[in-house]
Formats: C-alpha cells, sequence, structure tokens
C-alpha cells in the first residue's frame, strides 16, 4: 500500500510550525497564525501578534514564562506556562497558575489562588479567588447582547467543560463534559450546586443553591432546578433568592 495522503489541516499545521520556528532570540515579528503564535518557544521574548505586541514575562523562579499583551496586570507569584498567552488588558491577581497552552483574551479578570488547567480557553469572564479549571475548558462571556460570564468563589470547573454567558456561584462543581449554555438570559447556578457530567443545561436556567443536575442530563430552555423544594418556584421566585450578578 502507498503512503497515505495527509490532510490539508495536517499540511497547514506543518507549515505553521515551521513558521514559529523560524523566529529568533529576541525578534520581534509580525506572525499571523494563532497556532504557531501559541506553540513559540521559551526562546522567543517578544513578538507582535493583530497588531498587539507581546513580551515573554518570567516567572519568580527565573523559568519562562507566558506571553503577555500590552495592557495587561499580573499580581504577585504567579505562575504561567511559556506556552500560554495572556491577552492585553487581562487582569491576574496574585498566587495564579496558568498551565500548557491556556489563552486568556479580552476583558479577563482572574481572582487570588486560581489555577487554570492545560489548554482551556477564557474570554472575556471575570472569576473570583480560588477557581480551580480542569483541562481543556471552554468559557466564554463574549455572545452579543448577553450577560456575560461571573464565576464566584473556590468554583470547579472540570475537563472539557463549556461555560457561556452564565452565572456560576460560590462553591458549586460543574463536571467533566458539561455544557452551561447561556446565550441571552445566561444560566444562574446558586451556591454550591452540583452539575453532573455531561450535562447540558440551555438558556434561562435556574439551578437553586445546594441543588443537583445529575450526569448526562439535559435541561431545558428556562427551566428550575431545585432538589429541596416539593414544587417546582418559578423563574421570577427562583432568581429572587439567588445572589445579584457581581464583580469579583
Amino acid at each position: 500500500m502507498g503512503t497515505r495522503q495527509r490532510s490539508g489541516q495536517v499540511q497547514a499545521e506543518e507549515r505553521e510550525q515551521g513558521e514559529a520556528a523560524e523566529l529568533k532570540k529576541g525578534e520581534a515579528l509580525e506572525l499571523k497564525s494563532a497556532y504557531a503564535f501559541r506553540r513559540l518557544g521559551p526562546e522567543i521574548r517578544n513578538v507582535t501578534f493583530e497588531d498587539t505586541f507581546y513580551v515573554r514575562r518570567r516567572n519568580r523562579d527565573g523559568t519562562p514564562g507566558p506571553l503577555v499583551g500590552e495592557g495587561a496586570k499580573i499580581g504577585r507569584n504567579v505562575y504561567g506556562h511559556y506556552t500560554a498567552l495572556i491577552g492585553p488588558g487581562v487582569f491576574v491577581r496574585g498566587n495564579v497558575t496558568i498551565k500548557r497552552g491556556v489563552l486568556l483574551m479580552g476583558e479577563v479578570h482572574l481572582g487570588f489562588g486560581c489555577t487554570i488547567g492545560p489548554q482551556s480557553d477564557i474570554f472575556d469572564a471575570k472569576l473570583g479567588n480560588g477557581v480551580v479549571t480542569g483541562r481543556n475548558v471552554y468559557i466564554e462571556g463574549t455572545y452579543d447582547g448577553g450577560p456575560g460570564v461571573q464565576i464566584g468563589d473556590k468554583v470547579v470547573v472540570r475537563d472539557l467543560a463549556e461555560i457561556r454567558n452564565s452565572m456560576v456561584s460560590d462553591d458549586a462543581v460543574v463536571g467533566e463534559e458539561a455544557i452551561i449554555n447561556g446565550l441571552v438570559n445566561g444560566v444562574t447556578i446558586g451556591k454550591g450546586a452540583r452539575i453532573g457530567a455531561r450535562a447540558i443545561l440551555e438558556d434561562a436556567v435556574v439551578v437553586y443553591e445546594g441543588s443537583k443536575v445529575q450526569a448526562g442530563k439535559k435541561v431545558p430552555f428556562g427551566v428550575v432546578v431545585s432538589n429541596a423544594k416539593s414544587q417546582t418556584p418559578s423563574l421570577k421566585e427562583a432568581m429572587g433568592t439567588l445572589p445579584q450578578r457581581r464583580d469579583v
């Protein structure tokens, strides 16, 4: 049998990797490929991408840290892997760990002591103190007209979970591969709630404080989840018992 023909995507990735490899130490060049940009080696100290200048930040132990865009604010004792990318205007408070391949772009705010797992992407979201995400987590608050993403303190978001335009209150847990699919109205998850693995929550869903959504369950638009009451409250009643959206 002959050699299998490589797909166009693989060939494109190889070209982009070559593009990144051609950059020299300390050289500021325009790089148009996001794929190549995120895989720049630690020897690349600065680079221009999409008209924004990025500088290689060094960690406190002297190891190469992430590329950081103009205007980003980084607190003390922040450790970032050299393949991570922190966009312009991002605010990272102290004692934060940013692991391999993380992308932070837009109006992102990370509170004290957060840990962002490998290959996770976060766009326009505010995370409270002590938030922990697993690998390949996707958080986005950029839907036009949506409420954005607000995540409270000590929230755990497990591997491969997705959160869009929603509020997740303190101490909640979002399970592996769960999808919190807020759009215009957003999903509201109460304090200490548990969202099971592979659960899907559609727009305008409300999960009461301390309630649980079973693994694999799909909760349709506008449904209120309450494990504490025998009668399901109205959406208006549920919203009245939950904390107001706030900056964290």
